[in-house]
């Protein structure tokens, strides 16, 4: 791998563990408020974006890689 996808799978990595976090907290602790646990939800979906983002790139460059 070059050296500038695996800094931009560490800069995606810092919101992808936030977003792992976060949907933990929205799933499994009950005692919040409905709206409170939606909005918790919505921010871990915004985080858990540039870490999809990194699933489809390195899909494309090891499919690229295997041609």
């Amino acid at each position: 791998m070059s050296e500038t996808f695996q800094s931009f799978m560490g800069v995606v990595g810092i919101p992808t563990i936030g977003a792992i976090f976060f949907w933990g907290i929205g799933i499994f602790v009950r005692n919040l408020p409905l709206g409170v646990r939606i909005l918790i939800l919505v921010f871990a979906a915004v985080l858990s974006l540039p870490g999809l983002f990194a699933l489809y790139l390195l899909a494309i460059f090891s499919s690229l890689g295997h041609t």
